[in-house]
């Protein structure tokens, strides 16, 4: 089950028909798609399907690679999915990084330091290497793993998240226009009292590589 999120008239236009829709307007808070995840697999709706996703509205413009000489779309992606079976699937531009956590400190001043805490108190460490690689939670993942990987790291990360103050300052993200009114800026300041990017959704776009890293039982496919 795959689902795409909207907040507003021009993003629900955006999302696929062949997908189920959610509403996430006024519901935006500091954790972004994660909060939608994490409400989600609370009602259990990861467990009705083989596999279940969400994805941002955007999400047709952001893959753009070929798999088997298809294109990205609910179509290909079932075929894809059924040709491999995986646990896992990750689809986004290949990254050649090491670490993808300790990387992001060049971009996000102050990140690793968060992500120490973060990691701490789910009580694991942070692997020296990371190869299988999900950014954006661009992924498709069977509901078991869903269940693990929510209970072991992402719901304790988001936990913690809230109880570090530091985290909650920019995270050196500018990709928004901060004076235009109604605007990402804006929606920002409404939703969580700030008109920037704080670290709550870097930090837990990172997780999925992490848990992966550690618990290497998951199997794992990168596509388009």
């Amino acid at each position: 089950m795959i689902y795409q999120v909207y907040f507003d008239e021009a993003t629900k236009k955006a999302c696929n028909p062949a997908w189920k829709h959610y509403d996430n307007s006024k519901k935006l808070n500091e954790f972004f798609e994660n909060q939608v995840i994490a409400d989600l697999i609370n009602k259990g709706e990861h467990l009705k399907d083989d596999y279940f996703a969400v994805f941002s509205h955007d999400v047709m413009e952001s893959v753009n690679f070929k798999e088997d000489g298809l294109r990205f779309s609910p179509k290909a992606l079932e075929a894809v999915i059924n040709k491999n079976r995986v646990d896992v699937f990750s689809f986004q531009k290949r990254r050649q990084n090491e670490n993808i956590s300790t990387q992001a400190g060049h971009y996000h001043p102050g990140f690793n330091d968060i992500m120490k805490k973060v990691l701490d108190y789910c009580g694991l460490e942070l692997p020296p290497k990371l190869d299988k690689i999900i950014l954006f939670n661009l992924m498709v993942c069977r509901g078991e793993f869903w269940e693990a990987y929510f209970k072991d790291i992402l719901a304790p990360a988001m936990e913690i998240l809230k109880d570090i103050p530091e985290a909650y300052e920019d995270s050196n993200y500018h990709n928004l226009i901060r004076k235009k009114e109604g605007g990402w800026a804006d929606r920002f300041k409404k939703a969580f009292g700030k008109d920037y990017y704080p670290y709550h959704p870097f930090i837990c776009e990172r997780l999925a590589s992490i848990y992966l890293q550690l618990n290497p039982q998951w199997t794992f496919k990168h596509i388009f």
